[in-house]
């Protein structure tokens, strides 16, 4: 690779990394202390996003294992949903609270459940664990692969 086609890799694959791993210490966070899981769903499409763009800057140099990085995507969409669940729950849990009769039909915006109180952690506990597993398979994938 050239010299700023390295940059850019590298670059990519810090948010890459950067974004998991927040992701990650969300979910674990709320999931030992409680609280809103303010930004998972924002970990979660950034390192979907740099991921999609490593590969694509990494198949422009036909160094890509397709099999992997099928695999890789699947589990980083999974991800991606799941945090959405969370959020979308978090802002039901604040309308119920609010007293609304019964959650938008809409999808709720992942951005206003940052300002929302948050669901109770026992209504979001199986998701988030899920986001944990998610993250911990990809990277598994990635080093071990």
């Amino acid at each position: 690779m050239s010299t700023p086609i390295t940059i850019l890799y590298y670059v990519l694959l810090l948010i890459h990394v950067v974004s998991f791993l927040g992701a990650f210490a969300i979910a674990l966070k709320v999931l030992t202390k409680g609280g809103a899981a303010k930004g998972l769903w924002h970990s979660a499409v950034s390192a979907l996003v740099a991921g999609v763009a490593l590969t694509g800057l990494l198949s422009w140099q036909g160094e890509v294992n397709t099999t992997k990085i099928g695999i890789k995507l699947a589990v980083a969409i999974a991800v991606v949903a799941l945090s959405l669940l969370v959020a979308r729950r978090e802002k039901e849990a604040a309308l119920f609270a609010a007293g609304a009769p019964k959650a938008p039909a809409i999808p709720a915006d992942p951005r206003e459940a940052d300002d929302a109180p948050q669901a109770p952690v026992d209504t979001i506990r199986p998701l988030l664990i899920a986001v944990v597993i998610g993250v911990i398979v990809n990277t598994l994938l990635a080093l071990l692969w």
